[in-house]
């Protein structure tokens, strides 16, 4: 990456963090859904 573009990818490690974290809860709640649903 060039010193140029660098600063628009500026992300705290914390909000990294909580946006995988929330991504992850998402999956995780499509699954269960999605199992709820093949057990029907």
């Amino acid at each position: 990456m060039t010193s140029e573009v660098s600063p628009k990818y500026v992300f705290s490690e914390t909000d990294l963090q909580e946006e995988a974290h929330r991504f992850q809860e998402e999956a995780h709640e499509q699954q269960w859904r999605f199992t709820l649903f093949k057990k029907q």
